[in-house]
């Protein structure tokens, strides 16, 4: 009874919330009938990656090469990684939910980009011991709005059962400048 209760009144407040505050488009601000997520021009406008792709970084393949096969740059010097998976290309089309979630505190992207991220990397995921987030500079822990609360949001949503999360493993981390609009070429490593 109290379950059902509880239920009800979730749905119930969910609706008045979606009246008063709907949901928008992450990238345009367009209103959406449904969960968070793209407009249909927005997601037309993304290049998501998927298979066929290189075994190890995830470059996409014109064609379907077979199971295991690697991409050029994989071949020619093999990267310190196994394997890796992006959800879309990152391109000035993608950019914006990347630099409003990382640099704009726009934490309402988490679930979607959560769910892009289980999809893109499920095979991943799976057979994964351990997810280990990419660690900030401790100079950037300094800053109030880049102190995490435990893991980045991201990695919290993700985790699979089975699968541990840590964060800890904030070593060997260089301060790299902002790079807001600026292309490989303008930025100094």
């Amino acid at each position: 009874m109290l379950q059902s209760l509880g239920s009800l009144s979730g749905r119930l407040s969910r609706t008045v919330l979606d009246a008063v505050l709907p949901p928008r488009c992450l990238k345009c601000g367009e209103v959406l009938a449904g969960a968070n997520g793209l407009c249909p021009d927005c997601w037309r406008k993304v290049t998501w990656l998927a298979a066929p792709c290189c075994a190890c970084c995830g470059q996409p393949f014109p064609f379907d090469a077979g199971e295991g096969a690697l991409c050029g740059a994989c071949l020619q010097k093999r990267p310190a990684y196994d394997r890796a998976r992006a959800v879309f290309r990152y391109d000035d089309q993608s950019r914006d939910l990347i630099i409003g979630l990382k640099h704009a505190d726009r934490t309402e992207s988490v679930p979607a980009l959560a769910g892009w991220m289980v999809r893109a990397g499920n095979a991943l995921l799976d057979s994964a011991e351990l997810i280990v987030p990419v660690p900030l500079h401790w100079t950037r822990l300094a800053i109030p709005r880049f102190k995490p609360a435990g893991p980045p949001a991201p990695a919290r949503n993700i985790v699979a059962s089975g699968t541990s999360l840590d964060a800890r493993f904030n070593f060997g981390c260089r301060l790299f400048p902002w790079t807001n609009g600026a292309t490989r070429q303008g930025i100094a490593y």
